[in-house]
């Protein structure tokens, strides 16, 4: 996963992180879930179908089975186990009534109307790519560190 573009992520935060411009606080993890949540999210998306399209390589723990997460995944018998998929026997309508279903407010509901505010009244879009994901961030830490705190 790192290798496929995780580790990008895993750099930047680090870098930001040590140039200051990602302390921890409360203000910062929401301003970066809202830059960062929909780019991060449509990546990992795209590499779900790589990850279980890849082959995990023989262990010499003998409880972590090797071979491609797909197939193993349909074909548990080619690997001697026994297939767990149970059928769905309740009302649908029973499941969806006790998940908990993501919100479209990545962040807190505050910091996301107030950086919708500032991308309205600066003429900013949500990002679409990684640079625009990070540009979107330090212009609304800017804005709301110098206007705010």
């Amino acid at each position: 996963m790192r290798k496929e573009g995780i580790e990008y992520w895993i750099r930047l935060f680090g870098e930001l992180k040590e140039e200051g411009l990602f302390t921890g606080d409360v203000l910062d993890k929401a301003l970066s879930q809202f830059s960062f949540m929909s780019t991060i999210q449509e990546e990992l998306n795209e590499l779900q179908d790589v990850w279980n399209a890849h082959r995990i390589r023989p262990s010499k723990n003998t409880n972590v089975p090797c071979g491609i997460p797909d197939v193993m995944f349909m074909a548990p018998y080619l690997w001697g186990v026994e297939d767990l998929i149970v059928p769905l026997t309740e009302d649908l309508t029973t499941c969806k009534d006790n998940c908990k279903f993501l919100s479209s407010v990545p962040c807190d509901e505050d910091v996301f109307d107030l950086c919708t505010i500032i991308m309205e009244e600066s003429g900013l879009q949500f990002p679409s790519t990684r640079t625009q994901a990070l540009d979107l961030y330090l212009h609304l830490r800017d804005t709301v560190r110098l206007n705010v705190i």
